[in-house]
């Protein structure tokens, strides 16, 4: 069991838990949680968070050189900062398999993606390794044991509570060609930020969401359900997400590219298939972007240009 101070609350939990809540994947481990409230605590206890900064990245898909030289550019420190995925981490591009060992290594926090799911139903028999694209063969090919069972017990979504820290605002530099900077613009910068890879339902207790509608959805319909792709009488789903308590970060949608919204910020810019790759730094709110190095995968619409910032 450990013990830790995180923005504000004690908590107990088992070593593989991430952040203060989460749904764990389809192989859980027993998860013991104890949460002592700020109120209730002495003021020397009661402190921000513990980290630097926290910079959430968008879909990697085996983009290693694009994900590392991203970090650089955000001055990521691993002893300092605390650094989340939002999921799709294996195919489409060269490293899916580096990718996956990288963050195991660094203690990265990450959600499930459905790429990232797709290795897990070959690995389980449910679907046959055959009838994968050819990264996915590889990214699968390529994994050890400790790999898998990281992949396992990813959960579906993360809640990292108010992201608040007394340090001053990361400088960036202006003239470095390789960033593109951006400001998220959230309705209140002391949400609780949630981290999920695809969409959430509002309205429906984190707890209770559907697991294939948080690694697939992107739209929802007039009677308010989620589904995989845009059918008639169906929006985007952020549009319909208002909670004033909480703000979304997630992927998935590299059409819609980057998603500036007052409950939610989408971080998929669509680096595999040569566009961006995205991260959120908190607690500025800044968006840090790089160009891909190349095209590993051709977009399945074409002239697609993922919404990136000018």
């Amino acid at each position: 069991i450990h013990r830790d101070l995180k923005g504000g609350n004690i908590l107990l939990t088992d070593k593989v838990s991430s952040g203060i809540n989460a749904e764990y994947g389809r192989y859980p481990f027993i998860n013991i949680q104890l949460i002592l409230s700020t109120p209730f605590l002495p003021p020397s206890l009661r402190m921000e968070s513990q980290f630097r900064k926290t910079i959430i990245v968008g879909d990697v898909h085996g983009c290693l050189d694009e994900f590392l030289l991203l970090l650089k550019k955000c001055n990521y420190k691993r002893e300092l900062d605390q650094l989340v995925l939002v999921g799709d981490l294996v195919g489409k591009g060269k490293y899916g398999y580096d990718v996956v060992k990288w963050a195991r290594e660094n203690n990265a926090k990450c959600v499930l993606g459905n790429h990232d799911e797709v290795l897990l139903d070959v690995r389980n028999g449910e679907r046959p390794l055959g009838g994968l694209s050819d990264t996915h063969r590889r990214d699968y090919s390529n994994l050890n044991e400790e790999d898998f069972v990281w992949l396992e017990n990813l959960p579906y979504y993360l809640e990292l509570g108010p992201v608040t820290s007394q340090q001053t605002e990361t400088l960036y530099d202006k003239n470095d060609s390789d960033l593109i900077l951006a400001k998220a613009t959230p309705f209140n910068p002391n949400a609780n930020i949630i981290v999920v890879h695809a969409a959430l339902k509002p309205g429906v207790p984190l707890s209770e969401q559907s697991k294939r509608m948080m690694t697939r959805a992107r739209n929802i319909t007039s009677k308010g359900d989620l589904v995989e792709e845009s059918v008639p009488d169906s929006v985007p789903w952020v549009t319909k997400w208002t909670d004033e308590h909480s703000h979304v970060v997630f992927g998935h949608d590299a059409v819609r590219g980057l998603q500036i919204n007052p409950y939610s910020t989408g971080l998929d810019t669509g680096c595999c298939y040569g566009g961006l790759l995205s991260a959120l730094v908190l607690p500025d709110w800044e968006i840090v972007s790089i160009r891909a190095k190349e095209m590993y995968s051709k977009p399945n619409k074409p002239g697609t240009t993922f919404n990136v910032p000018a």
